[in-house]
């Protein structure tokens, strides 16, 4: 019993071609999903900006229509605010720390 050995041969190419073709189309498929999902993440980001920051400009102008003064900042600005103040006093904080230790 003979062994053919160019039949094996070729199953064997066509059997590697399918595995690396159906690994392919899976990555492919999978940053395609990717991509749409991060395009409709940064549409929905910017949309919320743009939501936020044309009711402040509606605010403002109610404000200077009615002549009364409130603050302008929303709650998503002054939680930015917060969160980079805090950032940049830890960041002194460990500053000092460093250069207490350091000498």
């Amino acid at each position: 019993m003979a062994i053919e050995w160019d039949v094996i041969i070729v199953e064997m190419s066509f059997l590697a071609g399918i595995i690396y073709f159906s690994v392919y189309l899976e990555h492919w498929a999978y940053m395609r999903s990717q991509k749409k999902e991060d395009e409709r993440t940064k549409k929905n980001i910017i949309r919320f900006i743009e939501n936020d920051l044309q009711q402040s400009l509606n605010f403002i102008d109610e404000s200077l229509k009615h002549n009364d003064s409130k603050p302008f900042l929303t709650d998503m600005w002054m939680q930015l605010y917060w969160l980079v103040s805090t950032l940049f006093l830890h960041l002194n904080y460990f500053r000092a720390c460093k250069d207490l230790i350091l000498g």
